[in-house]
């Protein structure tokens, strides 16, 4: 079926366009007048045009087809042919727009070598919505004449080729052809100044029948002698402004990309001018940033400087043609060859800086961030991934040109909607690939683990999307150097065509997507009623909790980690390997024959496969018929489950472990040696989506850090957990979106991260292209303005400002960036009535020589200073409980990584000299600090197999609200490694309200933020048992500010929300928790030995029904922080274990 274009302006009526429908694939077919027909061009399916409900949306395109302008993803399409009649992907000119010339000045200026052409002409050029001005001579002219003459006479040449008898054809003449006037020969240096303004006259005439040639216009000797290149007239990138060749210096990074071209680590030798060359490059000067491309080609970016709050363009030296261009990053060399030229460069750069960088220029912007405040912007938050995950998955589905995304831990199969759709519709890589074939780029960034340490397995996620789509290009970083092993890129940001910016504490990974109901359990009713626990065969269906073996005691087996934390976890799977493998089977004929043909079926699988890697994971496991450590190979002659004593984790969460004599038996399970495993897994799990009965958290989403780390992430849908007999951790973030300049902002960090790696690993590969940030233009949010729904309906406006924390070796700046830490201290020293922290860690001490952040300094004083006034004021805390690290906390070898950093936060909460409680002790009176602060942690129960279980809520949060007026949200924890700015990479925003409601605050009418106050509500509510009893996780129609909750909530300050509400309901539900359960951590337990007898005296065994009784009475999933859990044991870990090394390096700080 083949229609007309309906939305096509009326202006091409020499071109037809069609938009072709074949099995639901829509297609735009273009032909031009002379009868050419270019192949079709792909089009953005009919999903892409439609809302949640299924409803067309027809106000918005996912491509702009308006002829009076080049889309700004054109920059990256130049070879795809057939679409420069519309987009002037081919064709750097706009569609149907003229190109005019007027030489409006000409004057005498000579010089030493410009003796022949003594005179300067002044030509201003109009295309389209775009003005310039250039300066050439006569030479300038003289040149372009004779190449387009020699390209006439080639043309003339009768070369068989299809594009040669077009070439001929436009040059014969017609109706079309404009007849180009006689160009002038006589020498400048022969005219008097009487006779200029012929000359003048002559020349523009020329000129402009020059451009009114299609040929001649497309030639590039034409696009040089204007100073225009491909992305002259892109309007998403600005102004057109000064373009031209220059000599430019090689090794103007200040940041040597390859530390082994050093002669030392501490060498400056990659800074110096030895072996350094002069290159000539098409340099392009944009609003707020200068691309440089191949001079040959011009169809190549080379190289983007951004402009920053260092850049400064100044002669270099003595020489007045050589320029020294400088920004946070760079010190940019560039031979100009005359004085004058450089004078024009100079002058054209410091414009754009002055004019167009809206502020970002600015060398004193608010809290040394490298963007600043942008007022009355559109901004709303999440609760948990619910939510959020679902904003994203709109947002990419309405992306028309990009999407940016950066996080530490990214996992591709991960579903963004739930219940799951049983097309895979919202399964993350299909959202990316279906819309990398729509033609968008996806630009994805990770972080490159130290392999051995933490399970993100990253090389798979780059696998998997770089195999999807041409159009989806991953960048990984840092590789190992000596300076660069101790710190993570932390940041999770998700950027759709730089105008929606997510930003916040989830990963778009495993086990991030919850809602307020914080669900322990998610049993699939297809599965059969099998109570093995997963793992390796010396681990019993104890809570999941692996007994200690002497492999796991090996300090050998430890090596030098960069997070440390996970440490632990590295040996255990190392111990788990190498005893499995030492472990004797009896094997049938049938298993060896069994075996002998996987391992053919192997070997054709790898032949058949021409990228595959001799040494992978998947093809190790299947050539030898085993897993990985968590796993271990599974004989039919050894059962699963080994009677054991009850662990800990065991009481904690209330499982029973009485193994039934059917348990008991063996349990045959399919090798993963077979090469069908993998599909009969995927296909169980599709079997059981169209059955409407699938699981939320399919395969490595239903996730227990603290029983057992992530394996076999190439295997996404094999379950890690046994959901019969261990729950899930819930998992409480935040996050948030922003829109318009504050969005543009946050995708500005991330290209300047891009276009940094890619220096480092790319930096000669094409398809990986540098990134260049969009204007700041009114004009460029266009597509935003006109399509309100693409923002969320409860977006409101407030003055956002984007924050973060870069160095060198994460984003090439010599500048550190700690303006998150700055952030946090202003809005905590501007707090007059409250302040709520929401945080994955606490590590922050005051006069330690170690911990150098003032967090815990900030709040003290502020407590000190409304004590002395006698004010009230208060301060909510809320953290996980315990570390989310594996291990078992009543074993000191096993459970160092959680009492490491046990060690740290009591030190900075309530241990010791430097800590945040003992110093208000000294300063203000004993117990003085319990009428002003508070430390929470969360904890949710349920129920498994008609027995209550309990595990905490692991708080991922990273946020501060100061009294309902502002609000921080990001990725930075509260310690050294994400506030100092040289550590950790983070991103964050704060938000400091303009619109306000009406509220109390301390007993007194008070005006409270929209943004700020909605947001701790809807927290408040959720921790508390508050929100709607009857929701189903979706809060669809709950209003924070107009929903009626059954204790008062709006005044956080008074002493009944204080002491009857907040402390009142922790302290209730922590002695239910702890009459039921006898839950680890516990203020009783102040030595691990403790923990054993710990569990003798809990209801949970006596009475199951009268422990349901007891639980209802919990409201919410507030709890006390146990400070005096293991108060009398030392955390500190053996100074020879990797932990005890790590802690000399500061990797836990």
């Amino acid at each position: 079926m083949t229609s007309e274009g309906d939305d096509v302006p009326t202006e091409l009526e020499d071109v037809d366009i069609k938009l072709e429908a074949d099995n639901g694939d829509r297609r735009l077919s273009v032909t031009l007048p002379d009868g050419e027909e270019y192949e079709p061009l792909p089009m953005p399916s009919p999903e892409a045009l439609s809302d949640n409900e299924g409803k067309v949306t027809t106000t918005m395109a996912p491509m702009d087809f308006r002829l009076d302008r080049i889309p700004y993803a054109s920059a990256y399409r130049c070879s795809e042919k057939g679409i420069s009649a519309i987009t002037g992907a081919n064709s750097v000119f706009i569609p149907k727009a003229s190109l005019t010339v007027h030489i409006s000045e000409a004057v005498r200026q000579t010089t030493a070598r410009g003796g022949l052409n003594p005179y300067l002409y002044t030509v201003e050029v109009t295309h389209g919505k775009f003005s310039w001005t250039i300066r050439r001579r006569y030479k300038h002219f003289n040149e372009l004449h004779d190449r387009l003459q020699a390209y006439r006479v080639t043309a003339k040449i009768p070369i068989p080729t299809k594009k040669h008898r077009q070439r001929r054809k436009t040059m014969k003449g017609g109706k079309s052809e404009v007849k180009i006037p006689h160009f002038p020969k006589r020498p400048e240096a022969t005219i008097k100044l009487e006779g200029l303004p012929k000359r003048r006259v002559q020349l523009e005439n020329y000129i402009n029948a020059v451009v009114q040639n299609k040929v001649y216009r497309e030639h590039s000797a034409t696009k040089r002698f204007f100073g225009i290149s491909k992305i002259s007239f892109i309007e998403d990138l600005g102004v057109k402004a000064m373009e031209g060749v220059i000599k430019k210096q090689t090794g103007s990074h200040k940041v040597a990309l390859n530390f082994l071209g050093r002669c030392c680590p501490c060498c400056d030798c990659a800074h110096s001018d030895i072996g350094l060359r002069w290159a000539d490059r098409w340099f392009v000067v944009k609003d707020t940033f200068i691309a440089y491309l191949d001079s040959k080609k011009l169809d190549t970016i080379t190289g983007v400087f951004l402009f920053d709050g260092a850049t400064t363009v100044e002669y270099d030296g003595n020489s007045f043609s050589i320029l020294l261009l400088t920004n946070q990053s760079r010190k940019m060399k560039l031979n100009c060859w005359t004085a004058r030229k450089a004078k024009e460069w100079k002058q054209a750069i410091q414009d754009n800086v002055d004019k167009y960088s809206e502020d970002l220029t600015n060398s004193n912007i608010r809290l040394q961030s490298f963007a600043p405040p942008r007022p009355d912007t559109y901004c709303h938050w999440f609760v948990d991934g619910r939510n959020y995950m679902s904003a994203v998955a709109d947002a990419m589905e309405a992306a028309c040109e990009e999407i940016f995304i950066t996080d530490w831990f990214f996992s591709p199969q991960l579903y963004l909607k739930r219940p799951i759709d049983p097309t895979d519709k919202w399964r993350l890589d299909k959202i990316l690939q279906r819309k990398a074939n729509q033609g968008v780029k996806v630009y994805v960034l990770l972080w490159k683990e130290i392999k051995g340490t933490v399970t993100t397995f990253s090389c798979y996620a780059k696998s998997h999307l770089s195999g999807l789509s041409s159009n989806i290009s991953v960048l990984r970083h840092p590789d190992f150097a000596p300076d660069q092993t101790l710190w993570a890129h932390h940041e999770k940001i998700v950027v759709i065509d730089q105008s929606i910016a997510f930003i916040g504490g989830i990963d778009l990974c495993y086990g991030r997507w919850d809602d307020h109901l914080h669900r322990l359990v998610d049993q699939d009713p297809n599965a059969p009623a099998d109570t093995t626990t997963i793992g390796d065969t010396t681990q019993q269906e104890n809570g999941g909790q692996a007994e200690p073996t002497a492999a796991k005691k090996m300090p050998a087996a430890m090596p030098l980690t960069m997070m440390g934390m996970m440490a632990v976890g590295l040996v255990d799977q190392a111990g788990q390997t190498q005893q499995k493998q030492q472990q004797p089977t009896t094997k049938t004929e049938d298993d060896e024959v069994k075996q002998s043909k996987t391992m053919r079926f192997t070997r054709r699988l790898r032949n058949f496969d021409p990228r595959r890697k001799k040494s992978s994971v998947l093809s190790q496991a299947f050539s030898h018929g085993v897993t990985d450590a968590n796993y271990g190979t599974v004989s039919d002659t050894k059962p699963l489950i080994v009677e054991k004593k009850r662990g800990w984790r065991y009481w904690r969460r209330g499982v029973e472990d009485d193994s039934s004599d059917e348990e008991d038996q063996p349990r045959g399970r399919q090798e993963k040696g077979d090469g069908n495993y993998f599909l009969q897994k995927y296909q169980q799990m599709a079997d059981h989506v169209n059955n409407g009965k699938l699981v939320l958290w399919p395969g490595k989403d239903y996730y227990n850090m603290m029983i057992r780390d992530f394996a076999e992430l190439d295997n996404p849908f094999a379950d890690v957990l046994n959901r019969n007999k261990e729950v899930r951790v819930p998992w409480h973030d935040i996050a948030s979106v922003s829109y318009g300049k504050a969005a543009r902002d946050a995708a500005r960090h991330f290209i300047q991260r891009w276009n940094f790696t890619k220096l480092q690993k790319k930096r000669e590969k094409e398809t990986v292209h540098f990134l260049m940030p969009k204007t700041y233009s009114k004009t460029s949010f266009q597509m935003l303005d006109c399509n309100p729904h693409r923002r969320v309906p409860q977006a409101v406006k407030a003055n956002v400002q984007v924050l973060r924390s870069s160095s060198v070796w994460s984003a090439g700046i010599f500048q550190v960036d700690c303006s998150i830490q700055n952030a946090y201290q202003h809005a905590i020293s501007a707090a007059e009535h409250f302040i709520y922290i929401e945080n994955q860690f606490f590590i922050t001490m005051m006069g330690s020589q170690r911990v150098f952040n003032i967090i815990s300094l900030s709040l003290f004083n502020k407590i000190v200073q409304c004590h002395e006034k006698k004010k009230q004021f208060r301060v909510y805390v809320v953290m996980p409980l315990i570390p989310g690290f594996e291990g078992d906390i009543a074993n000191a070898a096993e459970s160092r990584s959680i009492r490491v950093m046990l060690y740290y936060q009591f030190k900075s909460i309530s241990r010791g000299p430097s800590s945040l409680l003992q110093r208000l002790d000294d300063r203000i009176g004993k117990d003085e600090w319990r009428n002003y602060i508070s430390f929470c942690g969360l904890r949710q129960h349920s129920e498994l197999n008609d027995r209550p279980v309990t595990e905490i809520v692991y708080v991922h949060s990273k946020m501060l609200i100061v009294d309902d007026r502002i609000t921080i949200i990001g990725s930075a924890n509260i310690n050294d490694r994400s506030l100092s700015g040289s550590r950790d990479s983070e991103v964050a925003i704060i938000v400091e309200d303009n619109q306000f409601v009406d509220s109390t605050m301390d007993g007194k009418p008070y005006k409270a933020g929209v943004f700020s106050s909605a947001l701790r509500r809807r927290v408040f509510s959720e921790h508390l048992g508050l929100l709607p009893a009857d929701d189903d996780g979706t809060l669809t129609d709950y209003d924070p500010l107009t929903y009626v909750t059954t204790k008062p909530i709006d005044d956080v300050t008074c002493d009944y929300f204080f002491n009857e509400v907040w402390m009142k309901t922790s302290r209730t539900n922590t002695a239910t928790f702890e009459k039921v359960f006898r839950c680890i951590p516990s203020d009783s337990i102040h030595v691990s030995t403790e923990i054993a007898t710990f569990y003798e005296k809990r209801l949970l065994d006596d009475d199951i029904e009268l422990s349901r009784k007891e639980l209802s009475k919990i409201s919410g999933t507030l709890v006390q922080l146990p400070l005096l859990f293991l108060s009398e044991e030392d955390l500190l870990p053996n100074a020879l274990s990797a932990e005890g090394v790590l802690r000399l390096a500061d990797t836990f700080l």
